[in-house]
């Protein structure tokens, strides 16, 4: 909201987008049947609506500006192998359950959302993670089959499993330079 009602933070999230994709970018492998599959994942269509058009990366920029987190919800086709992108809000993540031993290791993630009247709750296995018997899953929780969460988190330390908005120590600046400018223009 802070985004949306002070122009100087607004401004400079918008800047700073801008100045990252202002001219687009390309994604090229060097070897041609890697680069074909990643040309196939960017070109495809739903994926563009999502991350890889040039309007979704100035959009996903600025939401990652403010939230300090997306989470990016990778459907991969069992037989072919081809991946979907799609994120969702960062208030359905209940919860990011790590390795007891090295909280840095993200297992997966318990998701929470509502589909009409109704409550759903998830599991998805982070995407580092090789295999369901690498990790110690409590009773009754089954994970979504080839869905994987991909976990982009800034402002944050390593060990913090959320990140933080970037522009969250600008905030008191922001207010007091709007205070200033407003005495000056009374």
């Amino acid at each position: 909201i802070f985004r949306l009602k002070n122009p100087l933070i607004n401004r400079g999230i918008g800047v700073t987008a801008d100045y990252v994709f202002g001219r687009g970018i390309t994604i090229n492998a060097r070897d041609d049947e890697i680069n074909e599959v990643v040309q196939q994942f960017i070109d495809d269509r739903q994926n563009q609506v999502e991350l890889t058009s040039h309007q979704s990366m100035l959009a996903k920029d600025r939401e990652q500006q403010c939230d300090g987190n997306t989470f990016l919800m990778l459907f991969v086709h069992g037989f072919t192998g081809r991946v979907r992108v799609r994120s969702f809000n960062v208030d359905e993540i209940e919860d990011i359950v790590c390795n007891p031993d090295d909280k840095k290791q993200p297992w997966y993630y318990r998701r929470q959302y509502t589909q009409g009247t109704k409550t759903i709750v998830k599991y998805y296995l982070d995407w580092r993670v090789q295999s369901v018997n690498d990790i110690k899953l409590p009773d009754g929780i089954t994970l979504e089959e080839n869905v994987y969460i991909y976990h982009i988190k800034t402002g944050a330390f390593s060990d913090w499993k959320y990140g933080c908005c970037e522009f969250y120590s600008t905030h008191q600046w922001a207010r007091a330079y709007n205070k200033f400018l407003t005495n000056w223009s009374i």
